[in-house]
């Protein structure tokens, strides 16, 4: 295996934000509409607390390269901690090849950096991995999908999860996976894909950190209607510390505020359903349910 130090990132060969531009839309070019959405996500969920591990600061620092639109020091930073084996910049960094910001998109490569990811402790990368095996991006490869689905332990329909036991022997599982009933592995590979995506993307929001908030957020997955409901939230305030004047307490106390975790899974949810095609024969019994909970970290 090379060295973490000898992974060569390749920066996209035309990069607008890099060259020499008469207005800020032509330097902006690359970080418009979903990118600059992804960008904003990183942003919110990394700022969210202070940085507190030498992992966490390196990728914070490529973060704030990527904010200034400077992809020459965002790749800088990523090699410097990947030559450090950092887990969060690994997973960093299988983000920007999978969304292909600053990097040339690369599937193969954001899975190894995922996997490095993985190895180091950094859990969510199997769902980031899984939900692009499920998608375009990832050649909509089902079992892979599914593997790692398992593997990350999120819920599945128990018929998709009657090969969890197979998961250390990958020919028994895939020869397992070739006798299901025709459109099943469709079925739980559209479930896990959605599943991850949720899971892989979802963090504390940034309204509730700012008002001390903290509680849990359930959800219903309906994949027959490619439908998920929000079934329930709880809410609990925190001690922020200091002086909290009347107005900032009417407005941690505002529906605005004590909504943002639905409105927040709403959001991922969403964007969740949109990214997959449902298949033709989804079981309409099939139900998946998921409990998310946001912690205030002091």
């Amino acid at each position: 295996m090379n060295k973490p130090a000898a992974l060569t990132l390749a920066l996209i060969a035309s990069l607008p934000a890099l060259a020499p531009a008469q207005n800020n839309t032509a330097t902006a070019k690359m970080f418009e509409s979903a990118q600059q959405a992804t960008i904003d996500r990183w942003a919110e969920q990394s700022t969210r607390t202070a940085a507190r591990t030498d992992s966490e600061r390196a990728m914070q620092a490529v973060l704030d390269q990527i904010q200034q639109r400077n992809c020459i020091g965002a790749v800088d930073q990523l090699n410097a901690g990947l030559a450090k084996s950092y887990r969060d910049v690994y997973y960093l960094a299988g983000s920007l090849y999978e969304e292909g910001i600053c990097l040339k998109p690369n599937w193969d490569r954001a899975v190894t950096m995922y996997q490095r990811a993985w190895d180091g402790g950094r859990t969510e990368a199997a769902s980031r991995i899984a939900a692009g095996y499920a998608a375009a991006v990832g050649g909509h490869d089902r079992a892979a999908a599914l593997w790692w689905a398992i593997k990350s332990g999120q819920k599945l329909p128990a018929s998709c999860l009657e090969v969890a036991p197979l998961l250390a022997d990958a020919d028994r599982f895939v020869a397992a996976l070739r006798a299901w009933p025709a459109g099943r592995l469709d079925a739980c590979a559209y479930v896990a894909g959605v599943m991850t995506t949720i899971q892989g993307d979802v963090d504390y929001p940034r309204l509730a950190a700012e008002h001390g908030l903290e509680g849990s957020v359930a959800l219903t997955f309906v994949p027959a209607q490619a439908r998920i409901d929000i079934t329930g939230q709880t809410v609990e305030m925190q001690d922020i510390g200091g002086f909290v004047s009347g107005d900032a307490q009417r407005d941690r106390e505002s529906r605005r505020v004590r909504e943002s975790f639905s409105k927040y899974l709403r959001q991922i949810a969403d964007r969740a359903l949109a990214r997959y095609a449902k298949p033709a024969d989804v079981p309409a019994d099939w139900q998946v349910a998921a409990n998310y909970e946001f912690k205030f970290d002091k």
